[in-house]
């Protein structure tokens, strides 16, 4: 928990590359390459302050023991949220192609080229 801040996810990426490119300009890809390579040395120096510090000792490692009718829930569960989450996918697709073809098609008033012409010079 301590060294999840240091890591860079996809979202922070992106927003170190739109803060290097206005700063640094043509070197924004080393920026960005140098910011994620630091917080990478940075995460593993400090888990072993932490290891030798504050953490010291044996570790015991994380189990979680569910009983028998939790295990069934969560079958259960497990497989109507993959389903709900298929659907939810898939209709997400459909309508965003829909609202790409609504956007991009002129479905009002048939124009012909002149018009559209004449109305792009203005």
């Amino acid at each position: 928990m301590f060294l999840i801040p240091f890591m860079s996810c996809s979202a922070r990426l992106s927003v170190y590359a739109l803060f290097a490119a206005a700063f640094f300009g043509k070197d924004a890809g080393n920026v960005v390459f140098l910011i994620y390579l630091v917080g990478v040395f940075v995460a593993l120096v400090y888990g072993l302050v932490l290891r030798h510090s504050l953490f010291h000792g044996n570790s015991s490692p994380f189990v979680a023991a569910l009983g028998t009718v939790f295990r069934e829930l969560g079958k259960f569960y497990g497989t109507l949220l993959a389903v709900m989450q298929t659907a939810l996918g898939w209709s997400m697709a459909v309508l965003d192609c829909c609202q790409w073809t609504y956007f991009t098609y002129d479905f009002c008033e048939p124009k012909t080229y002149r018009q559209r012409q004449i109305w792009t010079e203005r």
